[in-house]
């Protein structure tokens, strides 16, 4: 059996906190204190409608950039909310409208019923198809929920809108209002599955905006206008968008960057694209680091991605590792080829040529050679103090036979290209052992048997099988015959 963590725990309390207090409220009705301020209410919705703005604004431009259709979806949410919240502002009585009207009691539970189909079809992972399509009409979506907010807020000047509400307003309510409670409650449920998945603290924030924008829904048709119990439910709504502001804030000072800000609902294909992206400018860096190009920070790659100080340090670094450890892995291939192409038939000053080309394009922009015994070598194996060139000696049969020379104008040498440098130098003392011993056969070969025999005996040693034929025998050999 599952158990609640604390911080779930806390965090369910919360949400049902309003509930608890909405249920008070309607239950003792002394409480439910009235307190009618237009002004106050024009203030408090105003600054949800900016809010709501704000995030459409910023999910649209992410959703732009990366082409994600479930972003565009989210970001049309917040833009039919914002709608919504300004419709209601907009026929507060006394302010900009004369007084009481139905368009006051309906704009605020219709707008936000709009919103939740976004946001529910947000919360599925749409077909490629699918994406594509919503992507595509993506400024037809936004000019029609322009439109529509547009004319609702000229037929609320009009009547039936702009007349006082009737007496079976609140049926009408509770039917407008139920759907949207329930698209929000399960929004947020396919949103908390995305949550576990990857652990964004934007999806939590969705899902307790969606959990507090459900809660307001449903308080909507069973308050009194201006009653305390009316109020808690324009507090939800601030709260529900002013809480994904918040956490918004917070990841970006945690991560600094826009770019990476709502990644974490993104719809799968695009987390992967942008993966793929990321793996691909990190090929190039390591390239071009590879490649002598220079050092230091990739400001292209900084502004492509809207990288942080942070997240440029640490492509930085792993953009040197990388390219460290590939030069470590072409060394290596470089030692397993060497070792395989060993051949005696060939000459020793060849066979070493042949190595040192194969192992070259491991160390980049520097100097490797060998030198002989007379070509003078100083026989260490340390670097040199300026950390410019290494020596290390080619010993065969514990006889220096030269030394492998590496000379590196940029800088110091590693402890694993040393390793390698000995590592070469050991396969190449049994390598040109191996030619020498090859050279002392077949001179021995020469001396005794006519050139032409020597050379077919060296190609092919299986010719020199002498022949013959090994059986089982008793003891008398009284079973051999012929």
């Amino acid at each position: 059996m599952a158990v609640l963590s604390p911080r779930a725990g806390i965090w369910l309390f919360h949400l049902a906190l309003p509930l608890v207090g909405l249920w008070v409220l309607l239950v003792q009705p002394d409480f439910d204190l009235a307190w009618e301020d237009h002004v106050a209410h024009l203030v408090l919705v105003g600054l949800a409608t900016a809010i709501s703005i704000v995030l459409a604004l910023l999910v649209g431009r992410l959703a732009a950039e990366h082409g994600d259709a479930r972003l565009t979806l989210v970001s049309l949410g917040f833009l039919a909310s914002a709608g919504a919240f300004f419709l209601h502002a907009f026929s507060t009585p006394r302010t900009i409208v004369g007084g009481p009207n139905l368009n006051f009691l309906l704009s605020t539970p219709v707008g936000l019923t709009v919103a939740s189909v976004f946001v529910l079809a947000s919360s599925f992972d749409l077909a490629k198809g699918a994406a594509e399509r919503v992507v595509r009409f993506r400024k037809w979506l936004v000019m029609a929920i322009l439109v529509l907010m547009g004319g609702w807020a000229v037929a609320s000047l009009q009547p039936p809108l702009s007349l006082p509400p009737a007496p079976g307003s609140a049926e009408l309510l509770l039917v407008v209002s139920v759907p949207g409670a329930v698209l929000f409650i399960t929004a947020a449920i396919f949103y908390l599955r995305l949550f576990v998945r990857r652990r964004s603290a934007i999806s939590a924030a969705l899902v307790t905006s969606f959990l507090l924008l459900a809660e307001a829904v449903i308080a909507i048709p069973l308050t009194p206008n201006w009653h305390a119990s009316w109020w808690l439910w324009h507090i939800l709504m601030a709260l529900a968008y002013g809480f994904v502001v918040y956490s918004a804030r917070v990841a970006y000072r945690r991560e600094g960057s826009l770019g990476s800000l709502f990644q974490g609902i993104s719809l799968e294909e695009t987390v992967q694209r942008i993966r793929a992206d990321y793996r691909q400018a990190l090929d190039s860096y390591v390239a071009t680091l590879a490649s002598g190009g220079g050092a230091g920070r990739p400001h292209a790659l900084i502004e492509r991605f809207d990288l942080s100080e942070g997240q440029a340090a640490v492509l930085e670094q792993a953009g040197v590792a990388v390219a460290s450890e590939r030069e470590q892995i072409m060394r290596l291939d470089a030692l397993a080829e060497v070792g395989r192409e060993t051949l005696v038939e060939v000459d020793e000053k060849d066979l070493i040529d042949r190595a040192l080309r194969r192992v070259r394009p491991g160390f980049p922009g520097d100097q490797l050679d060998y030198r002989g015994v007379g070509d003078g070598i100083d026989g260490s194996s340390a670097p040199e103090p300026a950390g410019t060139r290494l020596t290390v000696p080619v010993a065969v049969s514990g006889l220096e036979a030269g030394a492998l020379v590496l000379t590196r104008p940029r800088g110091g040498l590693s402890h694993r290209e040393q390793a390698v440098l000995e590592a070469l130098s050991a396969q190449l003392a049994v390598a040109v052992a191996n030619v020498r011993l090859y050279r002392q056969v077949e001179d021995l070969f020469r001396r005794y048997l006519s050139p032409a025999v020597a050379t077919t005996l060296l190609a092919d040693p299986k010719q020199a099988a002498l022949g013959g034929e090994v059986r089982d025998v008793t003891v008398l050999f009284a079973d051999l015959r012929g």
